[in-house]
Formats: structure tokens, C-alpha cells, sequence
């Protein structure tokens, strides 16, 4: 169940990246929101390294 959430995560990084250079592209992103999508992927980043650790344990 847990391989399965951790899949489920990894797919969110690649649709943010695609909004975030749609957003750039159309000049519709201020750089306060494209700093806080890009924490948001850090996050995402380490709670997927997290939750990988505790499945492997």
C-alpha cells in the first residue's frame, strides 16, 4: 500500500513542472508563486525519499 502512495506522488512533480513553465510562457507566474511551487516540489521531494526509506526497512 505504501509503494502505491509513493507512486501516487511521483507523479505530481511532473504536471507541477508543466504549470509552472505554462505559467512562466504566459507571464502569469510572479516569482512569489514560482518560488512556492518549487518548495512544494522540494517537500514532495522528501517525503517521497522518507516514505521510500521506512518501505525499505
Amino acid at each position: 500500500m505504501l509503494l502505491i502512495f509513493i507512486a501516487g506522488l511521483q507523479l505530481i512533480p511532473p504536471r507541477l513542472i508543466g504549470f509552472i513553465i505554462d505559467g512562466i510562457s504566459k507571464q502569469t507566474m510572479s516569482i512569489k508563486q514560482l518560488l512556492g511551487w518549487i518548495s512544494v516540489m522540494v517537500v514532495i521531494a522528501f517525503i517521497i525519499y522518507g516514505l521510500r526509506y521506512i518501505w525499505r526497512l
